[in-house]
Parts: structure tokens; sequence; C-alpha cells
């Protein structure tokens, strides 16, 4: 005979036996087909150190969006554009001006010439960007130039001020094909 004891801990081990076969069922047979499979959504917190340019993927030729209707290249121009504006605009006054360095690879020569006016000064007070885009869209594209509408949630960290300040906002990015490769020309905050 089993005490009560023993009797409450099978009771329990069998309801979340059942409740683990339930959660498995919706997770394995009833999860959505994702149909845009282009690129490495991988998104380096500033907080976690330097960010690296190597997961950027290239897109797959043969996956075309269902749902919006955008062709791999253009979906291809849009994450460029995210990726640009999420590095280059998270940054502090104590990472040696890294965020930079981090996209000079993805913008057009002139671009690289203007970013490196935008040079941040050290100091032991800390400031510093945190930029996370919200929303992004193709607002024209063709073989040669695309332009991306990007919504971001930006917020500005300043030890000596106290509260974070919350900003949401629009830029847009122009992008041109040079060689082949899309490259930055152009980023416009609203």
């Amino acid at each position: 005979m089993l005490t009560l004891r023993q009797r409450i801990f099978i009771v329990l081990g069998i309801v979340a036996a059942i409740i683990v076969a339930v959660v498995l069922f919706f997770l394995v047979v009833r999860a959505p087909q994702d149909t845009q499979d282009v690129i490495d959504d991988t998104i380096v917190d500033s907080a976690t150190g330097p960010l690296i340019l190597d997961n950027i993927a290239t897109p797959r030729t043969d996956t075309v969006s269902q749902t919006t209707g955008q062709g791999s290249e253009e979906i291809y121009v849009k994450n460029i554009a995210r990726i640009f504006v999420e590095r280059f605009q998270t940054f502090s006054n104590q990472n040696n001006n890294e965020h930079i360095d981090d996209v000079l690879s993805l913008a057009t020569a002139e671009m690289q010439a203007w970013m490196k006016t935008q040079t941040v000064s050290n100091s032991s007070v800390y400031e510093g960007m945190t930029t996370r885009v919200l929303t992004s869209s193709v607002e024209s594209f063709s073989d040669i130039d695309a332009v991306v509408k990007i919504g971001a949630r930006r917020t500005k960290t300043d030890v000596s001020g106290g509260a974070d300040h919350i900003e949401l906002t629009y830029a847009t990015v122009l992008l041109k094909k040079i060689q082949d490769e899309w490259k930055v020309a152009g980023l416009f905050w609203e």
C-alpha cells in the first residue's frame, strides 16, 4: 500500500507529464511555418561587447516571401538597413568609436567619410545610446538603389543625469548597389 505522500508525488508526476506532452504538441505539431529564412536575425546587445559583422548571411535566392510579396534581394536590403542603423546608432563614450568601425564595410565611400566625422569623445562619465529597430519597410527598390524606412526606439543613457531618455523615431536609409554589393549611401532621421 502506498502512503499519502507517495500517491501525491505520483499524481503530480502524471499531471506534469501531461502538461509537458501538451506543450510539446503545440510547439512541434502546431508551430507556424516561417517563410522568411533569409538573414541571421541575431542582434548583439551593446552591453555584451563588440558587434561582429560576420553574422550577416547572404540572401537565399530560392526564398521568396509569400506574405509580403518581396523578393529575397529586397528583404536582404531591408535587413542591411536594419543592421546598419542598430549598430551605427548604438554606442557609448567609452567604446573608442567601435560602432563606426563595425559598419564601415556596409557603407559607400562617401558615407564612410561622413561616418568618420561622427565620432564620440571618450569620457570617464558614461553616456550612451542604444537603438533598436522596431519596423522596417522598403519604400522603393530598383536594380541600383533602394530606400528603406526604419522605425526605431532610441534609448539615451546618461549616468550623471539620472533616468534614461527614450525616443520613438523614424529614419530613411538610402542604399546603392556598387559592384553587385548593396551599400548604405545615406541615413536621415526625422
